[in-house]
C-alpha cells in the first residue's frame, strides 16, 4: 500500500472509528439518556455489543418496556448512586413498576442469531396482563430467539397474568425461548389467575418451544388457580434444566423451589396440579455436581394433586416417554389436599431419583443422611378418605398408555405420611411400577383405619425392591402385593409391629435368602441388624459380608460407597456384600474377633 492510500484510510478511521461495546446510563443529569427507553433504543441499535445499560437507584414507573431483535447483547443493571459510578452500590436497587395494565418487559428475537438480556439488581413489578391472554407473563414475556437471563440481584416479583405470573415464554421449532435464573435471583409472589385452561405457572410458564435453566435462585411464594405453582410445562418442547454450581461460602441449596401453590382455595379435582412443577409431557433434568451436599430443594409446595411435582406423560402406546430426573433433592414438607403428596404422575413418565455424591454423606440435622432425601410430605385424600393416597408418590397409566415408572436409588423416605389414606410412601396403578434400591425407610405413617401400608404394587405388576433397609414406620405391611413378584434381595426388613409384606391374588417374595427380617418368612434371617444412626451396619452386625450377586448384582449404596468390602477374618454367609442400604467400608475385624453371626 503506498503512503497516501495509508494517509486516507487512517483519516478515515479517525473520522469513523470503529463501533464498540457500549456502556449507557440513565437519569437526570451526567448521564447519557434521559429515558431507559431511549437508552436501550440505543443500545439495541448498536451491533458491537455487548452493552451495559446503568440504572439509579430507587424506583422507575413506566407503561411498560420492549426489547425487539436487538443487534447485540444487552445488560440493564441497577443501582448505580451516580451515572459515573463504575459499580453499583451493595444492595442497592432499581425497581421498575409497571403503572398502566400491561405487562413491565416485552422481549421479542425474531432473527437467527440468539440475543440475550441480562438484568441486575432489578426488581420487575406491578405488571397486570389481561388474564385471558394466553402468552401471560406479567413480569416478562419471553419470545422467540430470545434469552433473559435473570442476574445477580434481578427480582420478578407480584405480578399478575393468564399463564406465567412471573415470565411467559413462547419460542418456534428453530427459535427456542430461554429463560436463566442465576445469581441469587427470584421470581416471587407472582400469580397466574387465568379461568378455564389457562391459570398455569404462577413463576414462569412456558408456552411452547421454550426451555427454563435454573442455576442459582428461587422461585418461591407464586400461586397458579391451575397448574405449577412455580414452573409449568405446557408441551413435549418445553424442558426445565437445574445446573446448580458448588457454592463455597454456604450449606444453602442454589436452586430452590418453596411455597409455591397450585389450586388455592376449595378443593377441586379439576385444578391444582404440582405445587412447585406442573410438566406436560416437558422433561425435567435437575443435575448436581458431585458433592455430599443438596444442591436443589423443593420444600413446603402444595396443591391438590402432586404437592411439588405433577407430571403428564403422552397417553398412545407408542408415544416417547416423559423423563424426570432429581439428583441431590432434597423434597420435603410438601402437600396435596387429594392424592401425591410430592409426586403425581400419569401415562409414559419415567422418573429417576438419585444423588451424585461420591462416598459422601449429606449434614442432616443432628445426623447425616443421603444427598437424595423425600421427607415430611402429606397427602390428605379430601373427599376420599381411607383410599390410597400416597404421602410421597401416586402413579398409574390409563389403558393403552405405556406404563409409568418410579426409579427411587441411594434415597431416604423419612416421616411422610398418607394423612387419611393407606399408602405411606407411594402405589402404582395400571401397569406402572416402581423400582426401589439402596433406600431408607423410616417413621412414615398411613393414617387410614383399613389396611395401611409403605408401598402397593400395580395388579400383577413386580416390585423390584433390592439392597434397602425399612426401619420402624407406622403401617400395618411393609410392602402390599396384588399379584406379581417382591424382589427383596439384600434387605434388611427390620420393623416389629408390622407386617413384613402382605400378598394377594398369587403374589410372591423372592429374597434369594439374603434377607433380615423381624418375622420368620422363607427365606430370612430373623436377627436384630444392628444399625448405626447413619444406617452402616455396626462393627457386629449379622448384615456384614453376607450376599453375593446372583441374580442381583449390588450397586453403589446409599452413600455411593462400592459394595463387597471383605471385613478381615469374617466367613460371609454367601458373599461380601453387607445388606441393606449401606455398605460398612470401616471394619477391618468383625467384632475385633473376626466371628461372624451363624445362621
Amino acid at each position: 500500500m503506498n503512503l497516501i492510500r495509508l494517509a486516507a484510510l487512517l483519516l478515515l478511521l479517525s473520522v469513523c472509528p470503529l463501533a464498540m461495546a457500549a456502556t449507557y446510563s440513565v437519569g437526570p443529569a451526567g448521564c447519557t439518556h434521559f429515558s431507559l427507553a431511549d437508552a436501550l433504543a440505543a443500545a439495541a441499535a448498536n451491533g458491537s455489543g455487548p452493552h451495559l445499560i446503568k440504572l439509579r437507584a430507587g424506583e422507575l414507573l413506566t407503561g411498560g418496556i420492549s426489547l425487539d431483535e436487538p443487534a447485540a447483547d444487552i445488560t440493564i443493571e441497577g443501582g448505580y448512586a451516580t451515572c459515573a459510578q463504575s459499580a453499583p452500590d451493595v444492595d442497592a436497587r432499581m425497581v421498575i413498576r409497571q403503572i398502566n395494565p400491561g405487562r413491565v418487559l416485552r422481549f421479542d428475537n425474531a432473527s437467527d442469531t440468539r440475543r440475550r438480556l441480562e438484568l441486575r439488581h432489578l426488581t420487575l413489578t406491578g405488571g397486570t396482563e389481561s388474564l385471558s391472554d394466553v402468552l401471560g407473563g406479567g413480569g416478562a414475556l419471553v419470545l422467540q430467539n430470545a434469552t433473559l437471563v435473570l442476574g445477580e440481584g434481578a427480582i420478578i416479583e407480584a405480578n399478575l397474568a393468564g399463564n406465567g405470573g412471573g415470565v411467559g415464554m413462547l419460542g418456534t421449532p428453530s427459535r427456542i425461548a430461554e429463560l436463566v435464573v442465576d445469581g441469587g435471583a427470584k421470581i416471587l409472589a407472582n400469580e397466574a389467575a387465568g379461568l378455564g385452561a389457562l391459570g398455569n405457572g404462577g413463576g414462569v410458564h412456558a408456552l411452547d418451544n421454550a426451555t427454563i435453566r435454573l442455576v442459582h435462585g428461587r422461585i418461591e411464594e407464586n400461586l397458579a388457580r391451575r397448574a405449577g405453582g412455580g414452573i409449568a410445562l405446557n408441551t413435549a418442547r418445553t424442558t426445565l434444566v437445574a445446573s446448580p454450581p458448588v457454592l463455597p461460602d454456604t450449606p444453602l441449596a442454589p436452586v430452590v423451589l418453596f411455597h409455591n401453590e397450585a389450586g388455592a382455595g376449595t378443593f377441586a379435582s379439576g385444578r391444582g396440579f404440582g405445587g412447585a412443577i406442573y410438566t406436560n409431557q416437558g422433561n425435567i433434568t435437575i443435575n448436581a455436581p458431585a458433592i455430599g451436599r443438596f444442591t436443589t430443594e423443593l420444600n413446603t409446595n402444595r396443591a391438590n394433586f402432586g404437592g411439588a411435582i405433577y407430571a403428564e406423560g403422552a397417553t398412545g402406546p407408542a408415544d416417547p416417554f416423559t423423563f424426570i430426573a432429581l439428583r441431590n433433592t432434597l423434597v420435603g414438607f410438601n402437600s396435596a389436599k387429594g392424592k401425591g403428596g410430592a409426586f403425581y404422575s400419569s401415562n409414559a413418565v419415567d422418573w429417576v431419583f438419585d444423588t451424585t455424591a461420591p462416598g459422601q454423606r449429606c449434614p442432616f440435622g443432628p445426623r447425616y443422611s443421603s444427598c437424595s432425601a423425600v421427607l415430611y410430605n402429606s397427602a390428605y385424600n379430601h373427599t376420599t378418605p381411607g383410599s390410597p393416597g400416597g404421602g410421597v408418590g401416586y402413579i398409574y397409566n390409563d389403558t393403552g398408555s405405556q406404563r409409568g415408572i418410579f426409579r427411587f436409588a441411594r434415597t431416604l423416605f423419612e416421616n411422610n405420611r398418607d394423612a387419611d389414606g393407606q399408602i405411606a410412601v407411594a402405589m402404582a396403578f395400571g401397569s406402572s411400577e416402581m423400582q426401589f434400591e439402596r433406600c431408607v425407610f423410616l417413621d412414615n405413617t398411613a393414617g387410614a383405619a383399613s389396611i395401611g401400608t409403605l408401598l402397593a404394587n400395580a395388579p400383577g405388576i413386580n416390585l423390584r425392591f433390592v439392597y434397602n433397609t425399612v426401619l420402624a414406620n407406622e403401617v400395618d405391611t411393609l410392602v402390599y402385593m396384588n399379584g406379581g413378584m417382591l424382589r427383596t434381595q439384600g434387605s434388611i426388613m427390620w420393623a416389629p409391629g408390622s407386617d413384613v409384606w402382605t400378598g394377594t391374588a398369587g403374589a410372591t417374595m423372592e429374597s434369594n435368602s439374603c434377607l433380615i427380617a423381624h418375622q420368620a418368612i422363607p427365606g430370612a434371617t430373623v436377627v436384630d441388624p444392628r444399625l448405626g444412626v447413619d444406617f452402616t451396619p455396626s462393627g457386629s452386625s449379622p448384615a456384614i459380608d453376607f450376599c453375593d450377586n446372583a441374580d442381583v448384582t449390588a450397586g453403589l449404596d446409599i452413600y455411593r460407597q462400592a459394595p463387597g468390602h471383605d471385613a478381615g477374618g469374617v466367613v460371609a454367609v454367601w458373599g461380601n456384600n453387607d445388606l441393606g442400604a449401606v455398605e460398612n467400608r470401616d471394619i477391618l475385624f468383625f467384632n475385633g474377633f473376626g466371628n461372624h453371626f451363624q445362621q
